[in-house]
């Protein structure tokens, strides 16, 4: 592992320490639409957690069919917080629900949760792409090929960029879980963990 990949993993196992250790008994608000969306952001941070140790110990395949595990979490989190309707919650309960990611982000911009496109530009640039690495498509299959025979043969840069992403997201789903919890503090602890981790 060359030293700027090596770094990147440490950074997200540094991030997944910290966020662990603050949302440690965490308390959230006791409705159904809170929990879900507490649901949602913590399998986020468990993915997370998952494509670093992945990552670290060469099962890339694997960590790159998670990255659109962790993407569509942290869009179900903020729709089931922010934008859900009552029938909709109960949809979820019930298994009987058939929102699209991608409706869910029309939803959370109309509502002006992120920035006017933030979320649909994100995920024009990246679904095709996560669909193909979580469907065992070409792109991931390609990567397992080299010029020598079948074996992993993946860029670091794109290495680096899956555990960004995954950073990013595990920063987003702690944001998330302060907004579940109407907890401030955990929101500004949450921010200075990615400030510091973005640092260098």
């Amino acid at each position: 592992m060359d030293v700027n990949l090596s770094k990147a993993v440490e950074r997200s196992e540094w991030v997944d320490h910290q966020l662990s250790r603050l949302i440690q008994n965490l308390e959230l608000i006791a409705t159904d639409r809170h929990r879900l969306a507490g649901g949602a952001f913590m399998v986020a941070l468990d993915v997370h957690s998952a494509i670093a140790a992945l990552t670290r110990r060469g099962n890339l395949p694997s960590a790159f069919m998670l990255s659109r595990s962790i993407w569509e979490a942290i869009v179900r989190g903020f729709w089931l917080l922010e934008c859900a309707s009552d029938e909709q919650i109960k949809k979820f309960i019930d298994d009987t629900s058939n929102q699209k990611t991608w409706n869910m982000i029309q939803d959370l911009e109309a509502k002006g949760s992120f920035g006017s496109d933030t979320l649909s530009s994100i995920h024009a640039h990246n679904s095709r792409r996560l669909n193909a690495m979580n469907h065992v498509g070409g792109p991931l299959l390609v990567r397992c090929n080299s010029e020598r025979g079948v074996e992993f043969n993946f860029d670091s840069d794109e290495i680096g960029e899956c555990l960004g992403n995954a950073c990013a997201n595990a920063l987003l789903a702690a944001l998330g879980l302060a907004q579940v919890a109407a907890d401030e503090e955990l929101g500004k602890a949450a921010f200075k963990v990615q400030t510091d981790a973005f640092a260098n």
